[in-house]
């Protein structure tokens, strides 16, 4: 009774697929050794998988709020997989684990989550790439408020530069976001927001009133 499915996206067509596990598909609540969902990656491009295991290292003494990563041997039904890498999923839990408040919208963002100004109207920045969603709500679903996201989009794109970076300030964690610019310049990253936009988390605090960018998927690093 565990949800098991493939994951990624182009990794999917790789011979060593990487593998979701989920222990609360179908018993509500049920976790293992204190976890809810399993990202097994296989790390297909990567000969040493040891490139993202690195990163989130890195992420972690710097401080930044980032997934956890292990190394881990895959066997299924008594079959060895290889080694992969177990990466923290990013869910309600990350949440509660990472922020004093954790009832605040999380968005996955992935391509073309490039921040683009499509106007006031929260409705903007639902589905409009096909059916893909750019900016994925993860968290309060019913709702499906995109109020904030859209002011914060709109402050990006329409504050005059010498007000930019107070107004900036009173709405995203920019120590974070620049520890974040940082840490993919120096492992050499280039599937995420400043290269493919795609790749990041953005969770809004509701007591802080603030974003938080969270970084994601670094197998493209360190020469990849």
């Amino acid at each position: 009774s565990v949800g098991f499915r493939l994951r990624g996206n182009t990794s999917r067509d790789a011979l060593k697929k990487s593998f979701k596990l989920s222990f609360n598909t179908f018993i509500h609540g049920r976790k293992f050794h204190g976890v809810e969902k399993l990202n097994l990656n296989g790390e297909h491009n990567d000969p040493s998988i040891i490139r993202s295991k690195l990163c989130w290292d890195l992420f972690s003494d710097i401080g930044e709020t980032a997934s956890r990563a292990s190394h881990v041997a895959v066997f299924i039904n008594g079959t060895f997989y290889g080694l992969y890498i177990s990466v923290e999923h990013i869910d309600e839990e990350f949440l509660s684990k990472n922020y004093p408040d954790d009832s605040g919208n999380l968005w996955k963002c992935r391509y073309p989550a490039d921040l683009s100004y499509r106007g006031a109207n929260p409705e903007n920045y639902y589905p409009y790439y096909g059916d893909d969603r750019p900016y994925e709500l993860k968290t309060n679903k019913n709702e499906y408020d995109f109020t904030q996201l859209a002011r914060l989009i709109s402050i990006l794109h329409l504050t005059p530069d010498n007000l930019l970076a107070d107004s900036l300030e009173s709405v995203l964690d920019l120590p974070s976001v620049l520890k974040y610019f940082a840490m993919d310049v120096l492992v050499g990253s280039w599937d995420d927001y400043r290269s493919l936009m795609n790749n990041y988390y953005l969770y809004y605090e509701p007591s802080s009133g603030k974003f938080h960018l969270i970084p994601y998927d670094y197998d493209n690093t360190f020469g990849v």
